[in-house]
């Protein structure tokens, strides 16, 4: 009131945090689920005490008791606190599903130390297929036959059939069995893409393809244009006996053809198989033999200069072919000697 001037005050000092926190939602699975437990880890911005297990919403699957990691062999439990800001959750997928596996933690479901809430996290969302898979190995329909993907083996019924549990990778191989449309047993060796649900001849050429390094889609191209038909069916889907029975004329023309091409195919590939099984003794087995005179096919078909057509009423391709087959099978067979593929190549005629 007298006009003295002030002295400075004392600073105030608040401290703001106004940051609100959010979490990352991964997944240790880069590809399809098919069965068993999926690591989730879920990354805070920052710090939480009260971040828990009700925060986190699955649709899909079930929040699993334990996950093993097989190359740590480390067993993470239910609901894990790596530390305040990292939090782990096993789930399983849903069986016999093709829906996928939704994770979410919607905003307001926890606090960081000074009490904002958290904004939703982005959705994960992991793709699934729990589903089995239904097969069908074809000469004729092959009853009784073996079935073996990887180290999984499982037998034909007596229409052929077959089920192959969605967890199980790797191509589709089949022997023995009994021909239904013969009446006679199958010496050969069939193959197919990971994921067939057909086996044929024609899926065992395009196998072969895909070893030599094509992808499924330039490998059922290749065939298609080594038998001569038109790349519009899923070879590895394909049941010709079935499309034979209740298709249009159009349709069960090429069915037809396409089972006389995979009737050349087999008989080729057993006819050779025996000889060299013959040839080689108990060294060489209906595996090994299919292998070498599969890569020698391709080969034969792939080759500089070829057209890429097979003519399976040639002989000197397949003299050509035998005679590889046999060299091939003195390179990966133990106890064979040259004198194997020179007794091959005389009788290959």
């Amino acid at each position: 009131a007298a006009g003295n001037n002030n002295i400075a005050a004392v600073q105030s000092i608040q401290a703001v945090d106004t940051v609100l926190p959010f979490v990352t939602i991964s997944d240790n699975q880069p590809n399809v689920a098919t069965g068993g437990a999926i690591l989730y880890t879920f990354t805070l911005s920052e710090p939480s005490s009260n971040f828990s297990i009700d925060d986190i919403t699955v649709t899909g699957g079930t929040k699993a008791p334990t996950l093993k990691d097989e190359s740590t062999t480390t067993v993470y439990t239910f609901f894990k606190s790596v530390t305040t800001s990292v939090y782990t959750l096993s789930v399983t997928p849903n069986n016999n599903s093709i829906i996928p596996i939704t994770v979410d933690v919607v905003a307001g479901k926890f606090t960081d130390a000074v009490g904002n809430k958290n904004i939703a996290a982005v959705q994960s969302i992991q793709q699934v297929k729990t589903t089995p898979t239904l097969g069908k190995a074809i000469d004729g329909y092959l009853a009784g036959a073996t079935v073996t993907v990887g180290t999984y083996t499982t037998t034909t019924d007596a229409s052929g059939n077959f089920t192959l549990p969605s967890s199980v990778k790797g191509e589709v191989v089949v022997s023995g069995g009994t021909d239904l449309t013969t009446g006679k047993a199958f010496k050969g060796v069939l193959k197919a893409p990971e994921g067939s649900s057909t086996v044929t001849p024609l899926t065992t050429v395009q196998q072969g393809f895909i070893a030599s390094g094509q992808t499924p889609a330039e490998a059922q191209a290749s065939v298609a244009k080594a038998f001569g038909f038109t790349n519009n069916v899923n070879l590895a889907a394909y049941d010709p006996i079935a499309t034979l029975t209740n298709a249009s004329p159009a349709d069960k023309a090429q069915a037809t053809a396409l089972m006389a091409n995979a009737a050349k195919i087999a008989n080729f590939l057993v006819t050779a198989s025996e000889t060299l099984k013959g040839a080689g003794g108990d060294k060489v087995t209906a595996a090994s033999a299919g292998d070498a005179i599969l890569k020698s096919l391709v080969n034969s078909v792939s080759s500089a200069g070829s057209t890429g057509v097979i003519d399976l009423g040639n002989a000197s391709l397949l003299t050509t072919v035998l005679s590889d087959s046999a060299k091939e099978i003195t390179k990966t067979v133990t106890g064979t000697t040259d004198n194997f593929a020179a007794k091959i190549t005389a009788m290959a005629a």
